[in-house]
Parts: structure tokens; C-alpha cells; sequence
């Protein structure tokens, strides 16, 4: 029987001419339903960007709202935030500094490094040598291309009888939106877009042996699992936190970074078009979802210098969990 784990990898490319001078993010804490109200009503007047949760849709009493707030707004938004009486804090004083910051070594070669934010040139260049120097470990296989025109790769890692799958996926329900300008849009069907259709047919196509799909996101220091969609309980739901509560206790040994552990609707906040709930309802029954480092100081904004420290903490909890998998296979 072949383990396969499947991981959503992010990659950040500083190519856009985009710049955040002045904005700032805040953290809101709405305590009452006016609260909330006010935050929706604010995000329908001006260009909020939601970083937890994905919109204001989502926003519920007694959550943590991180929204960043473009500099021509701020005035306006804090005139009414403090009207309000929301309790509110800023976590970025300015965004373009804190962007800034994040990419460390300035004056280092840009070649592709584990510490470092990668372009994807860089990820592309990295997989082709990897699967070239490593030919009996490593193959790479394209499962179609991207929206651009691009190959849609999937790297795969053989060792004895276990697979590792690296790739990545992403119903309209709970936390979607039907509107085409929000950044939640659920799309115009299920699997509309042909990144999702290429990895739904792949997993579809090798279910059988699909043993574990873990996806990784960004942030909160958090592992889900299903569901999302629901505050209904997963039938496995008692193993699935048992695991996940042993892979966040192997992940804080390391550097004491404390994650919290959970279904997801219920430990962050209802979400439709997860690929964890997706891949569960499936049938691959050990399905999860990282949000990693950090609990909102940098928010999407994370230095280099964390990279290695969250990669290290967080192969961790991955051991882990693949370790149970081995002795629970079904």
C-alpha cells in the first residue's frame, strides 16, 4: 500500500510594481453585532483587503479581524472605527516597510534558496535540477497547465514503498462569495478554474491510494481539518484530533511555537472551497490545513529570517502525522 501526502506549497514573487506606502493593518475586535455591521458597511464604501478572515462576510462577534487599510482611508476608517467603539489595534504601521523588511540579504544573489522567497523562475529552475541530479528519488510530472499557459507540475518522491506528493489545490457554500470582484468568488461552477480541475482530476484519478492530503497556508499558527464548511463533526473527527494535537505538541518541542488544533469551521471561521474538506469527503480520511507563523505581527508579511525556523518546526508535526498514517492505513 503506497502513503501518499499531498502539500499546497506557497511561493511569494516580488514582481509587482504595487506599493502599500502609509497603509496600515489593524486588528479589530468586534464584540457586538453592530460591531460587525459597521465593518461590513465599511468594507462595501471603501477597498478594505481582508487578511483573517477572507471577508467580511465572515466577520462574526468576539473574532479577530485583521483588515489592511490603503492610506487614502485611513482617516475616514478610523473616524468610524472609533465611533463605533470597537476595541481596534495596529499590528503594521506601514505596510511597505513591512514589506520591505520581509526580504532580508537585499544584495545576495537571487538564485533559489531555502531561506529566502523564491520567483517562480527560481522554483521551476530548483525542481528541474532536483529531479535531474535525483533521478532515482525525484521525477516531475505535468498534470496540465495553468490559466497562463504554464505547466501545472507535480514532483513526486519515492523512497521504498512511501510517495510524497508535493502540489497544490483549491462548492460554494459558507465564507464564499458569488460575487466575480470579491476575493472569495466561488467561481461560475464547481471546479471552474483549470488549476482546481487539473488537481480534482488528478486526486480523483488516484484515490485508491491516497492515504493523507495536508495543504499549507498562511496564517494564524493553527492545524484544521474538516470541516470547514460545517460545524458539523467529521466522523473520524475524535483520530483527527488526537493527531492533530500530537503534531502541534511535536511542532512546539522545537522552538515552543504553540499552535491550536481543531475542525475548522469552529477554530477559525466557517469556510467554503477548502481542499482539506474536499479531500476528506472524498474518502482520504487524514486531511489537513497548516496556517503557519504568525499569530498576526507580520500577518503575510514574514520575514526571511522565519522561513527556515517554521520549515524546520513545521517538518515536524508533518513526521508526525505521516508516522500515524503508516500505522493506521486503510
Amino acid at each position: 500500500m503506497k502513503v501518499l501526502l499531498f502539500f499546497g506549497l506557497v511561493a511569494f514573487a516580488l514582481a509587482d510594481v504595487t506599493r502599500f506606502e502609509g497603509d496600515k493593518v489593524l486588528r479589530l475586535k468586534p464584540v457586538l453585532n453592530e460591531h460587525v455591521k459597521v465593518i461590513r458597511e465599511l468594507a462595501n464604501s471603501v477597498q478594505l483587503d481582508f487578511w483573517t478572515p477572507e471577508s467580511a462576510e465572515q466577520v462574526t462577534v468576539g473574532m479577530s479581524v485583521d483588515i489592511r487599510v490603503p492610506a487614502q482611508y485611513l482617516d475616514m476608517v478610523f473616524t468610524v472605527l472609533q465611533q463605533s467603539g470597537m476595541q481596534l489595534e495596529v499590528f503594521i504601521d506601514d505596510v511597505q516597510e513591512a514589506v520591505d523588511r520581509q526580504i532580508e540579504n537585499k544584495g545576495s544573489p537571487r538564485a533559489h534558496s531555502y531561506t529566502k522567497y523564491n520567483t517562480w523562475s527560481d522554483i521551476e529552475s530548483w525542481m528541474n535540477s532536483m529531479a535531474t541530479a535525483n533521478s532515482d528519488m525525484i521525477s516531475k510530472e505535468v498534470i496540465g497547465n495553468t490559466y497562463e499557459g504554464l505547466s501545472f507540475y507535480l514532483t513526486i518522491l519515492k523512497r521504498k514503498r512511501k510517495l510524497l506528493y508535493m502540489v497544490f489545490y483549491v462548492i460554494a457554500a459558507t465564507g464564499a462569495s458569488t460575487n466575480p470582484c470579491s476575493e472569495t468568488y466561488c467561481g461560475t461552477a464547481p471546479e471552474s478554474e483549470i488549476e482546481s480541475k487539473n488537481l480534482a482530476d488528478f486526486i480523483r484519478k488516484n484515490k485508491s491510494i491516497i492515504k493523507a492530503y495536508i495543504t499549507i497556508h498562511s496564517y494564524s499558527q493553527m492545524l484544521l481539518f474538516p470541516y470547514s464548511y460545517t460545524y458539523e463533526l467529521a466522523a473520524d473527527h475524535d483520530e483527527l484530533l488526537a493527531v492533530a494535537k500530537g503534531a502541534s505538541s511535536a511542532l512546539r518541542s522545537l522552538y515552543g511555537t504553540v499552535y491550536t488544533s481543531g475542525p475548522g469551521a469552529p477554530t477559525i471561521y466557517p469556510a467554503a472551497g477548502g481542499s482539506d474538506d474536499w479531500a476528506y469527503d472524498l474518502g482520504v480520511k487524514y486531511s489537513y490545513t497548516f496556517e503557519l507563523r504568525d499569530e498576526g505581527q507580520y500577518g503575510f508579511l514574514l520575514p526571511e529570517s522565519q522561513i527556515k525556523p517554521t520549515c524546520e518546526e513545521t517538518m515536524l508535526a508533518v513526521k508526525y502525522i505521516a508516522a500515524h498514517v503508516q500505522k493506521n492505513l486503510y
